[in-house]
């Protein structure tokens, strides 16, 4: 996804399948909308964007996307996509 794509989907408003948070700060909420999402029929949260859909962004340092991914480990069962762990013994 590029910058294009996010001004697409940002013009596009919120939907069944887009949702826009402002701030990283909203991870939880955010990871508990992508779980929905999958059991659904997909979608993205864009981070950045405000409710009226204004691309403001956000500078965002590698802890920031360490936390997101482990706020969505943590929110999404069965993980997605499926990580699988080697097994003791192989």
């Amino acid at each position: 996804m590029d910058f294009s794509d996010i001004e697409r989907l940002a013009a596009g408003g919120e939907s069944e399948r887009v949702e826009f948070k402002l701030s990283t700060g909203r991870r939880r909420e955010a990871a508990r909308t992508l779980s929905a999402m999958l059991n659904g029929r997909g979608g993205s949260v864009l981070f950045g964007i405000c409710r009226d859909g204004r691309v403001v962004g956000q500078d965002v340092a590698d802890r920031t996307l360490e936390k997101i991914t482990a706020t969505c480990r943590e929110t999404i069962y069965p993980e997605y996509p499926p990580f699988h762990r080697a097994s003791a013994g192989t």
